[in-house]
């Protein structure tokens, strides 16, 4: 329900003057004030081409946090001499790059355990996870963005499934690991039984984990 932009009569260019005799000084006012509004009309006075016109504006509705808000499928337009003025080049020689690319390493490490730990204890929301579908159009909107962008999403992906292969979990390195180091500290290695249950366990909590990203990649595209 409600009436999209482009149909309403708004076009790429105009600039909203006021709405309901309410003067728009920001776009932040005007997102504001539209999503307070989910199905009522509007009535808008824009600027086009050094011309003023009056038109009709109904926001449509839509769900976002739990909550029924107005939206009308417009965005904000950017100059692009103005982005370009605040877009900064960044780039280190051979021997600062790579003290710079283990500290960065490290960073992501931590923040990719930071965000498991967040998700398993329910302060952050499944919605978080992503699979391969996810991966996949992040990977397309960063080969759009350019090449730096691409292998940087690259490196990131590498270190979050470098740290999850860690975890000590029966069936990942990680859970090899946990196995040596048992056998460090009792001087044996340990039961064929445990190492048995060990891998039932671990490959039960993978086969999860790959149905509920696979589930919440599937309803990402459907929402």
């Amino acid at each position: 329900p409600g009436q999209p932009a482009e149909k309403a009569g708004l076009l790429p260019g105009d600039s909203i003057v006021q709405v309901d005799g309410v003067p728009m000084e920001s776009w932040i006012q005007w997102v504001k004030y539209v999503r307070k509004r989910p199905l009522v009309p509007m009535q808008l006075t824009i600027e086009r081409e050094g011309r003023r016109m009056e038109l009709e504006l109904i926001p449509q509705v839509v769900e976002a946090d739990g909550k029924s808000v107005g939206r009308i499928g417009a965005a904000n337009k950017v100059d692009p001499a103005l982005r370009a003025k605040y877009r900064v080049q960044y780039s280190l020689g051979v021997l600062e790059a790579f003290p710079a690319a283990v500290v960065k390493t490290w960073d992501f490490s931590a923040l990719t355990l930071k965000v498991m730990w967040r998700i398993l204890s329910g302060q952050a929301s499944l919605k978080n996870l992503g699979g391969p579908i996810t991966m996949a159009s992040a990977a397309g909107s960063a080969v759009d963005a350019g090449m730096v962008y691409f292998l940087k999403l690259l490196a990131i992906i590498s270190i979050s499934l470098g740290v999850f292969n860690l975890l000590p979990v029966p069936v990942l390195d990680g859970g090899h690991l946990f196995y040596f180091l048992i056998e460090a500290v009792t001087g044996k290695p340990p039961s064929e039984q445990f190492m048995l249950r060990g891998q039932q366990v671990g490959l039960a909590l993978l086969l999860s984990l790959m149905i509920l990203v696979f589930y919440q990649d599937i309803a990402r595209l459907g929402g």
